[in-house]
């Protein structure tokens, strides 16, 4: 189903995620190994549910550190496949562009992972398409970054969405 989040949409953000890493951080050639190994598994299927649910296990629950942004959340989870890679040091040591970027990856993923762990297909569905229209704004420049973490950005998006606005309000009357 287009426009949905799967497990197919996480892993290729994932990959995306740890080709960055490694791009960035060459010093760490733990991040390539993990992007290696992960790219091996996705060949034979990328609906593989293993590295979404590993991340899952490990953020999900400090869902509310993400959407925060709180640096305390690299003290308490590592990245999957890279146990030995320390992100916290390597968030504190990089960029002002490069920590935004950790932080968009790592609440992409997360917020993907949440969603296919806890909500209904419905829901999903009408969010997906949402989520993909917005990730598609955010690349070709139309919304910002910092409209995507705006609420009411977001609720304006969601707006424009009236089976999400509908599958929003069945799940509430649940």
């Amino acid at each position: 189903m287009n426009g949905v989040p799967s497990c197919k949409t996480f892993n290729l953000t994932l990959l995306e995620f740890l080709g960055e890493l490694s791009a960035t951080f060459e010093e760490f050639p733990e991040i390539s190994t993990a992007h290696d190994a992960l790219q091996g598994l996705l060949s034979v299927n990328d609906e593989n549910d293993m590295p979404m649910t590993q991340f899952h296990e490990m953020f999900g629950d400090h869902f509310d550190m993400v959407l925060s942004k709180d640096r305390a959340l690299f003290d308490k989870v590592k990245l999957p496949l890279m146990d030995e890679f320390n992100m916290g040091s390597a968030f504190d040591e990089s960029d002002e562009d490069t920590q935004t970027a950790i932080w968009g990856y790592i609440t992409q993923l997360t917020t993907i992972s949440v969603m296919l762990n806890t909500m209904t297909p419905d829901l999903v569905a009408s969010i997906g398409s949402v989520a993909e229209s917005c990730v598609s704004k955010i690349r070709d420049g139309t919304l910002s970054d910092a409209d995507a973490q705006n609420p009411a950005a977001i609720m304006a998006e969601i707006a424009k969405n009236p089976a999400l606005m509908k599958a929003i309000n069945d799940a509430q009357n649940q």
